[in-house]
């Protein structure tokens, strides 16, 4: 598989939003694969696979590094905005998702990216992240514990609440995770504590 660099055009008058826009691109994978990035049924051999990772990091890195580009960047100022680290996190992608947390990306993109993670119930990626210091308790609005719940996640809720999650925390719906689990009829994580 021959893998080249995009150049990069130091006069360009938009270079800062266009390299913004491509680190996210290049961070969701869509322009890589269309079927994403984990190797689930991937029509890729583990060399080719390891070759695109390796091309894909180093192109974030390069986007980072040499072009400017912002690992904070936002696509909007919403609660709910999508973030480098959140795309390299729907993506599956440890490697783009620990060059973004190494780059300095904020609490913010963290509480995104665990949001995502409960969401998709990607316990790897909960793991992952806790360890990479995302903040287990959160903003305002849906938290990761309340996503677990609602994705009826009992490994997830356990993960995060053996991480210190205050369980008492109301969502932006004003419930906490607890009643949202005796709403649903989720009698197991109503009770836990």
């Amino acid at each position: 598989m021959e893998l080249t660099a995009p150049r990069y055009c130091e006069d360009s008058p938009n270079q800062i939003q266009i390299t913004r826009a491509l680190l996210a691109i290049v961070a969701h994978l869509d322009v890589i694969s269309m079927v994403g990035f984990k190797k689930v049924n991937v029509p890729f051999s583990d060399d080719d696979f390891a070759e695109l990772e390796a091309f894909v990091v180093g192109v974030c890195r390069f986007l980072i590094d040499e072009a400017g580009s912002d690992v904070k960047y936002r696509e909007n100022m919403l609660k709910d905005a999508n973030t480098p680290l959140t795309y390299a996190v729907r993506s599956g992608c440890y490697a783009i998702a620990k060059l973004f947390l190494d780059r300095g990306t904020d609490n913010f993109s963290k509480v995104q990216a665990l949001w995502w993670a409960a969401d998709i119930g990607d316990y790897d990626m909960i793991k992952f992240l806790l360890d990479n210091g995302a903040d287990v308790q959160g903003t305002d609005g849906t938290t990761a514990l309340t996503s677990a719940v609602h994705s009826r996640n009992y490994r997830i809720v356990k993960k995060l609440m053996a991480a210190g999650v205050d369980i008492s925390r109301r969502d932006g719906s004003g419930r906490t995770a607890a009643e949202i689990a005796e709403f649903e009829n989720l009698h197991r994580m109503a009770e836990m504590r």
